[in-house]
């Protein structure tokens, strides 16, 4: 709308009797206004002896959020509290265009994720945002209570987000997205949280299908190691002369080992969480024999075979003679 000098603007909302100034616009010809709602612009100039003027119907352009994805950095939008996998990513698509920046973002445990999760501090203003997952509270601790193997609801992190962006006194909201950890990452949590190496998510695979003992853990997934397996194979092989072969455990996760590995008084034996047996890396076999000596026996053959194939038995006293420990250190 164009008008002779000097000129006056007016804005009625829809439905409203009063008309609303718009002192930035006066004595301009053209006017620059974003209405706080629908209405009527209109403007009016003193022409000659009266005023001449016109009105034009505007509308707001209609304000959307929603939420694209709310992802960690690692496969299936998983993550840990791990440096370098914390960091999960938001994204808000917003009309008009011109809100994005004043997005704002509200994170809260996601339900059906453990109660330890922490919500982030503070998240940065905008539509493209993100935070680094906090530590879960009572970090190692809580793994404790949560029994074998426990209820992946209740061990993985996860998280609930909606995005909101204000425009003319109205909150605009969105649908909440979620994104949780997966079993390897929620796996992996435990040996992040416990300040121990962490195995690649490429190193986790189901149990190999048909095979008893392998995996002893928590979840349907382990730690795998080829290396490990293909040695194992070999002692297998070379003990058929001598008799029965049973393996009893190879793979435990972190809280596994130390809930089960304790002596006779019940206490956690100290280096638990250095067992091989979290990295895939160990194998406890079954002695059989009619009596005591007779396990001895087989113990005794087993482990001096084992020895000869490059593994690392663990001692009699430690390990029991109901079982042959063997490692392989150079599986890793």
């Amino acid at each position: 709308m164009t008008l002779g000098m000097p000129a006056e603007w007016w804005f009625r909302p829809t439905g409203a009797t009063d008309d609303i100034a718009v002192p930035a616009c006066a004595d301009h010809l053209e006017c620059d206004f974003a209405p706080p709602s629908d209405g009527v612009m209109f403007a009016q100039s003193w022409v000659g002896s009266g005023y001449v003027g016109g009105e034009v119907e505007i509308g707001r352009p209609a304000v959307t959020i929603k939420i694209d994805t709310v992802y960690g950095p690692n496969p299936n939008g998983s993550f840990t509290t791990r440096e370098g996998e914390q960091h999960v990513t938001l994204k808000a698509t917003v009309a008009p265009a011109t809100l994005a920046g004043s997005v704002d973002w509200s994170v809260t445990p996601a339900p059906e994720a453990a109660a330890e999760t922490q919500a982030p501090a503070n998240i940065p203003q905008g539509a493209p945002s993100g935070f680094p997952v906090p530590t879960p509270a009572n970090a190692p601790g809580r793994w404790q209570a949560y029994g074998h193997p426990g209820d992946l609801k209740v061990k993985r992190l996860g998280y609930e987000a909606t995005a909101t962006v204000s425009s003319g006194g109205t909150t605009h909201r969105s649908d909440p997205a979620r994104v949780y950890q997966d079993e390897i990452d929620t796996a992996r949590e435990e040996y992040v949280e416990f300040g121990i190496g962490v195995p690649g998510r490429g190193e986790f695979a189901l149990e190999p299908p048909h095979e008893t003992g392998i995996n002893t853990g928590d979840y349907g997934v382990m730690v795998f190691n080829n290396a490990f397996v293909s040695h194992l194979n070999n002692l297998a092989f070379s003990w058929t002369a001598y008799g029965q072969w049973q393996v009893n455990s190879q793979y435990r996760n972190p809280i596994h080992e130390l809930s089960h590995i304790k002596d006779k008084n019940g206490n956690v034996i100290p280096g638990s969480l250095g067992s091989w047996h979290l990295y895939e890396c160990a194998a406890d076999i079954q002695t059989f024999g009619a009596n005591a000596g007779a396990q001895h026996e087989f113990w005794n053959d087993l482990r001096q075979l084992a020895e000869t194939l490059g593994f690392t038995v663990e001692r009699l006293k430690q390990s029991g003679v109901g079982h042959v420990h063997v490692e392989f250190h150079f599986c890793v």
